[in-house]
């Protein structure tokens, strides 16, 4: 299975986020600051075990996430 990305809006953020999903989990958002900064929010694996992923394939994941938040 792959990376999904969606671009959603929350109601607790001021501007659109790049939400990462694994197994209809979600794993991470990135989110732009008021200063423009990426920060990137890990969420915990159901399991409470540490997600496990190959680093090249999370890394363009990431990088793509970014691309597509703008």
């Amino acid at each position: 299975m792959s990376f999904v990305i969606e671009i959603a809006s929350s109601p607790d953020r001021d501007q659109l986020v790049a939400e990462i999903w694994w197994n209809e989990q979600m794993v991470a958002e990135l989110r732009r600051g008021a200063d423009s900064t990426i920060y990137l929010d890990m969420y915990p694996a159901p399991s409470q075990k540490p997600w496990s992923f190959k680093l090249e394939e999370w890394l363009r994941t990431v990088e793509e996430a970014k691309m597509r938040l703008g």
